[in-house]
């Protein structure tokens, strides 16, 4: 059986490629080529990483349904497997004995620690831009000794990584993550994105977050008024009275972000020196996007 494991990280298409794989190849049951359907939170496989930090009883069960059934190709993704580093990540081992692709989406680091904050905040974090950005610095994702070190624990027989530009169509990203998988690509409808929020909606829901937090509404409370404030935002007449104003990482992380990109860039270069590697996308578009 070929593995398929797509790890993110955070902020690189993920949602558009995962919905992708949902629609074309999910199900609940084993099929030839299968991305399982799961009672999870989104079209992404949060509940396998998050499994795999607790033990992996559930990714075990998911894998030996996949062999039993005769599975020719099992396609899992989730950013959330990022989660599993440091301490985790020997959990992955258990994909040794396959024939596993490992697979990274990598996009500006500046880009994605914006967008990574109002992601944050959509989600009930109420620190401000300023006050979260050592937090983002420190994910998962944004460390370059990410790369190698869920690479040498996977030990991949292909090795994928598709660089994501701004520019790029979304078109672009799902040949370019079916050219990755050795599938042909074919069209569905424009997959939703994610809505993201702009500077101004991320900071007001930010200080109902704050508000919130502080007059100790219920958990289900706040959720629901946090949709209902996004709800808005999503809305003609608040998109026709509001102009966007774009989330902006501080002048004082800028470099620290630019030094992210290039140390991610070196690892990727040193991997592909001991893994077989495919490379969708120009680095050069990162590096490029990182400056701003």
């Amino acid at each position: 059986m070929r593995v398929s494991l797509h790890v993110g990280p955070h902020k690189t298409g993920t949602t558009s490629i995962q919905t992708y794989l949902l629609d074309r190849f999910g199900s609940p049951l084993p099929k030839e080529v299968w991305y399982p359907a799961l009672p999870d939170r989104g079209p992404g496989h949060s509940a396998l990483a998050f499994d795999l930090i607790n033990g992996g009883a559930l990714f075990q069960t998911l894998i030996d349904s996949a062999q039993s059934a005769g599975v020719r190709h099992l396609i899992l993704s989730s950013e959330d497997f990022s989660f599993l580093f440091p301490e985790a990540l020997t959990q992955l081992s258990i994909l040794n004995s396959f024939s596993t692709q490992l697979i990274f989406t990598f996009n500006s680091p500046i880009l994605r620690a914006a967008s990574l904050w109002q992601e944050m905040v959509k989600h009930g974090h109420s620190k401000t831009l300023s006050d979260s950005m050592l937090e983002i610095r420190n994910m998962p994702g944004m460390q370059p000794s990410f790369v190698s070190a869920i690479t040498d624990v996977v030990r991949p027989a292909d090795l994928a990584t598709i660089f994501i530009s701004v520019r790029d169509r979304q078109d672009v990203l799902l040949t370019n993550l079916c050219g990755a998988l050795n599938i042909e690509y074919t069209a569905r409808a424009e997959v939703n994105r994610n809505n993201s929020l702009n500077y101004l909606e991320t900071e007001l829901l930010r200080s109902i977050n704050k508000t919130m937090e502080s007059n100790g509404f219920e958990q289900a409370t706040m959720n629901a008024l946090r949709e209902i404030a996004i709800a808005m935002f999503q809305s003609p007449e608040w998109r026709e009275c509001n102009r966007p104003i774009p989330i902006v990482v501080p002048p004082e992380w800028v470099a620290d972000f630019r030094s992210c990109a290039e140390g991610t860039l070196s690892a990727i270069s040193n991997i592909q020196k001991k893994w077989k590697t495919r490379i969708f996308g120009s680095s050069d578009a990162m590096r490029e996007e990182n400056k701003a």
